[in-house]
Formats: C-alpha cells, structure tokens, sequence
C-alpha cells in the first residue's frame, strides 16, 4: 500500500486503474476517461462517486459484471444474445472491462453490455464472414481496414467518393461496414480504432447522411472505449456543413475525437509508411484484396433476392470504380517489388 497521498497504479489489462490512499486512511479507485485525448497511459481521472471504493482492482469489477450478465441470462435466457458473444464475455475480460471504462459503474456496465450483445445478435455480427459479401465490395476498396496508426490503434478507412446511395444495396453495405469494423476491433484486443473518411473528389451525389451517421453512432453506442478518433480527409467546402451537423448530432464529449486533416497534416496521426499510396503513402498492403472463397455479386443477389434488373443498374455504377481499383492494384504491386 503507498504512503499517505501516493498514487499507486493497479496493473489490470493495461494502465487502467490508480488506487489513491488519503489522509483518512481510505483509498479511492480512479477509472481512465475514455473521453481525454491524452494517451491512455497519461490519464487517470478520478471517477470515485460512482466506483465502490471497497473494490481493489478492474478485476474485480470485471468479475462483478459478468456474474450479472450471466445471472439475467439464468433468469431471462439468452435468445437475445449469440452463443459466440456469450463466450467472448465468459473468457475476454477486456470485453467487459471496455463497457466499465466507459459507463463506470457496475449496474450500468451490464446494462450497455446487454444492449450491445441484442444489437450485434440483430446485425448478425459474430456469424458475418467474408464470404457473406460479394467480392466486388473488397475491390472496389472503398472501405477496408488498414495498417494502425502512430499509435497503435487500429484504422479503418472510408473513401467517400465511391459510395453511391442505392437502395438495394442499403442493407447489405451497413453490414459489411460494421463487419470491416469489427473485424479491425476484434484485432486491436483493447487498442483503440481510428476512422478516416476520405472525403477527396467527393460531392454531394457521394453523401449519404444516414450511413454516416449510422457508422458514428455504432461506433459510440456499441464499441465502448473503441473510437479514438474520426479523421476527416480532404473535406471540400462543400461537404463542410454536413459535417457541421454531424458534429452537433454527436454528444459534446464525443467531439473532440472528429480531426480534420489533410494531405499534409494526416502524418501526424498516422505514419507515411502506414498510409495507402493514393494519400501519398508508400505501404504497399493492398487495400483492394479480394478475401477466398468470395463470389461475385450476381451470385449473392440471387441468395439475396436481389433481382437480376436491379444487378444490372448496381454493377453499371460501379464498373468505373471496378476499373480505377484495377488500375490501383497495378500501381499497388509496383510499390512491392521497389
């Protein structure tokens, strides 16, 4: 135990607790705030009005969550939840621990973790692989995950210029999204994700409010301590108002993460060497691999029952995107052999 006033770190699954010993002899535990853009191992705020003091570490904190969660599922069952999920909080503690870090008490924490697991049983999530999606969505590459940034958090990129808005397609591209983001998650094991909507050559006939929004708001509601930071690319001024809105939709404490950078600010974030070529990187991981076993879209519309006309219009949109991610492709595999 530290001397009266000292400050003694708690080794959890990181720097995630300090136990503080005062002058009265009792000892107060304080929680990182998700929210502070500092580095994780520069903060500690002290969040002791809702932590139980008589706790000593995360762990136990942990321990008293799942026990909660399993006990709703003995009294309520578990066909809310998916199987995989519920084995991921019996044996991930940083699973659970992300839901405490974010909502700091015990009760809450349950209550976030129940929410999360309904949704993801509802979006399919643990089951979605791959070769649920059609392989022109990985080569078109207009959203993938990438190398972490300077950081070591884990980055997940979205080139707004090759998003067309089609109905169709609504569905199924909010589910790769969030399979892309969870994928990336999953791999970090308690580093954060880093966001960057690449915004360059696009325009209105690009945007689409509600997939934005949808991505942000997942990202908040179901990744507890996940998002690190939302970096805006090359916005032109005329997406400037809808990122404005964005914004103000957000709660305040969620703001600060949104950066916007540019060509020559985006190294700040994340290194050259980690950065995709068409940024002015020089990585040479190609953003447009195609996963095996993936089909082509005609195929997976029609276990979709998307009809063969409706196929048709969509591969006519994206056929220029085909062919640019082609082209990519060449100048991506020039950059291995330098």
């Amino acid at each position: 135990m530290s001397s009266s006033g000292a400050d003694e770190i708690i080794e959890t699954n990181g720097e995630h607790l300090t136990e503080t010993s005062n002058s009265d002899n009792t000892q107060t535990l304080s929680v990182v705030d998700e929210n502070d853009n500092r580095p994780n191992s520069e903060i500690f705020k002290e969040s002791s009005n809702n932590i139980d003091p008589e706790s000593l570490s995360m762990q136990a904190m942990v321990e008293e969550v799942r026990t909660k969660f399993f006990q709703d599922i003995e009294t309520n069952g578990a066909d809310q939840y998916d199987s995989t999920d519920i084995e991921l909080i019996r044996n991930d503690n940083w699973q659970v621990e992300r839901f405490i870090r974010r909502k700091k008490s015990v009760d809450a924490s349950v209550e976030m973790l129940k929410n999360t697991l309904r949704w993801r049983h509802q979006m399919l999530m643990p089951q979605l692989q791959d070769t649920d999606f059609p392989e022109e969505f990985f080569k078109v590459g207009a959203m993938f995950g990438y190398e972490n940034d300077l950081s070591g958090n884990g980055c997940v990129y979205l080139r707004v210029r090759l998003h067309r808005k089609i109905k169709e397609l609504e569905t199924h591209i909010k589910s790769f999204m969030m399979h892309i983001v969870n994928k990336v998650d999953m791999a970090c094991n308690g580093k954060g994700l880093t966001v960057v909507f690449d915004c360059s050559g696009a325009g209105l006939t690009n945007l689409d409010m509600d997939l934005i929004w949808f991505l942000v708001d997942s990202l908040i509601k179901y990744y507890p301590y996940g998002m690190e930071h939302i970096l805006v690319y090359e916005m032109p001024w005329i997406l400037s108002s809808a990122w404005t809105i964005i914004k103000a939709w957000m709660a305040v404490e969620f703001r600060d993460k949104i950066k916007f950078v540019s060509r020559k600010t985006i190294t700040d974030f994340i290194a050259n060497d980690h950065l995709p070529y068409y940024m002015g990187g020089t990585c040479p991981t190609d953003y447009h691999h195609v996963p095996k076993g993936c089909r082509p879209a005609e195929v997976i519309a029609q276990e979709k029952g998307i009809s063969e006309k409706d196929v048709k219009k969509i591969m006519k949109s994206f056929k220029p995107f085909l062919e640019e991610a082609q082209q990519e492709i060449d100048i991506i595999n020039s950059l291995k052999h330098d």
